[in-house]
């Protein structure tokens, strides 16, 4: 049986994961993973030092939305505590992204226990980390021997990559470096169970609803880009001839230049969306949620309504468990092969919120409407567009986004300065696009000294950053 390190294990199953960037800020407890990686010059993952640990998190949130799995490496009691928030928000809005937090030795934690001794950024309580982020990961794991690391490490990984939510690594420094077997075959994955029967149930309860109710429209929601449903919802949406919305979190999920796209509803949302919207018979969510932001705090479930999300499918007043979307998806798919859906048809026309991208002549003043406006006929296929908690987010709501998963903002946890920080994942994330950056004056200044680092951006097309005053103003950095 070959052998490696607990660090060159991580470091294996994290390439296997397609992990090519890792976010972070070095210290010493976590630095012999960083140095393991450094030392291979044919690994993928290149590893980016930022300004503070929060922004490392947000820029792993924002590089595992478009790629499956990020990743921020951070050291133990300041280093992981700064970076709580963030992972909270990663873990809201079901962003996959591992973290790994280096701690000190057995023996310096032997002498806090026996004899008091407090070493760098430690508490009296030894497990203290892990018990914070018990509460935002999925998986949490404290590793103090290498005997069991290998088990730890594909236990929190699979669950990483299974169920969509952060996971948490606590590696003590001595552990590191300590010989342990390398990975024998794949990753192992977590098996979901699911009953046929709930499927093809929830299936039958939602097409006898569209029946019954007539006028349908598609909600689709963030867990179809999450899961990579993208090309399915769109083969039931041509299958169908249906209309489709979204919300601010599930914002091009798929392109909005598809002619059956109406826009995105929110309670911020133009009249002329909201009435669209009313105007439907019955709505189909597949993959959207319910949050407060989505549906202005009101509960939105009746028998006109069905919703599959969060691993099952609501029908009106029936609950199906345990249905997968990506089975639920499939199902409709298979259903309609056989079925001929006899309810009436909804045809709103597509509304043109921003109909112009050109100035008012005759009020060149730059205002809040007229910068989207202006926006929106700027942006095309090479861009995508991080927007910022608060006002960004409401005018970026309209803005048309031409390239499915072209659009990221942390529209449920809406923790400021979010924008700033993501970019840097986000553009590690898509290389050949130009970021742009929609942030408010105070949100920017939450996260903004991440940019000395990378002083060229506005030079090299790194991002591009709109920044918003309190009175509508903006410049650009």
């Amino acid at each position: 049986m070959s052998e490696t390190t607990v660090a060159g294990y991580l470091k294996q199953r994290l390439e296997e994961l397609g992990l090519e960037h890792l976010f972070g800020v070095a210290g010493n407890y976590t630095a012999p993973f960083l140095d393991t990686i450094l030392e291979d010059a044919d690994s993928p993952i290149a590893i980016h030092g930022v300004a503070n640990e929060i922004i490392a998190g947000y820029a792993a949130d924002g590089y595992a939305r478009l790629k499956g799995i990020g990743a921020v490496a951070v050291t133990y009691g300041v280093g992981a505590f700064s970076l709580l928030n963030a992972v909270a928000g990663s873990a809201v809005e079901q962003v996959p992204v591992v973290v790994i937090n280096g701690a000190p030795t057995n023996k310096e934690f032997q002498n806090q226990r026996y004899a008091g001794l407090l070493y760098s950024h430690m508490t009296t309580d030894p497990y203290c980390n892990l018990d914070v982020y018990r509460r935002v990961a999925v998986n949490s794991a404290r590793i103090i021997n290498a005997g069991e690391a290998p088990y730890q490490i594909d236990a929190a990984l699979a669950a990483c990559v299974t169920h969509g939510l952060p996971v948490y690594l606590e590696v003590l420094e001595d552990v590191w470096r300590a010989p342990c077997p390398a990975p024998v075959g794949p990753l192992p994955r977590e098996q979901r169970s699911v009953t046929r029967s709930d499927v093809q149930g929830a299936v039958k309860a939602t097409l006898d609803m569209i029946e019954a109710k007539g006028k349908p429209l598609f909600w689709a929601g963030v867990e179809v880009q999450r899961q990579g449903l993208q090309r399915e919802f769109l083969e039931l949406v041509d299958r169908t001839g249906f209309y489709f919305t979204t919300s601010l979190l599930g914002k091009s999920v798929v392109s909005e230049s598809h002619p059956r796209f109406l826009g995105v509803y929110s309670p911020s949302a133009p009249d002329a969306m909201k009435k669209l919207v009313g105007g439907a018979g019955c709505l189909v969510g597949i993959g959207a949620w319910t949050t407060g932001k989505d549906v202005g705090n009101q509960n939105i479930l009746s028998d006109s309504v069905s919703l599959a999300a969060h691993g099952g499918v609501a029908v009106g007043p029936l609950y199906f468990p345990s249905v997968g979307l990506g089975d639920y998806l499939r199902g409709l798919l298979a259903a309609l092969e056989t079925r001929t859906l006899k309810a009436r048809a909804y045809s709103p026309g597509r509304l043109s919120l921003f109909a112009s991208s050109a100035m008012d002549e005759a009020d060149p003043a730059l205002t809040y409407d007229g910068f989207f406006q202006v926006l929106n006929g700027w942006l095309g296929e090479g861009h995508a567009v991080v927007a910022d908690a608060g006002f960004p987010l409401i005018g970026a709501q309209n803005l048309r986004i031409p390239t499915a998963n072209g659009f990221v903002a942390q529209a449920s946890w809406l923790s400021i300065g979010y924008s700033t920080g993501a970019s840097i994942g986000v553009r590690c994330a898509l290389p050949d696009q130009r970021v742009v950056v929609v942030v408010g004056d105070g949100a920017f200044q939450e996260t903004a000294r991440q940019f000395p680092a990378t002083a060229t951006c506005a030079r090299t097309r790194w991002c591009s950053c709109l920044r918003m005053g309190s009175t509508g103003s903006s410049s650009g950095w």
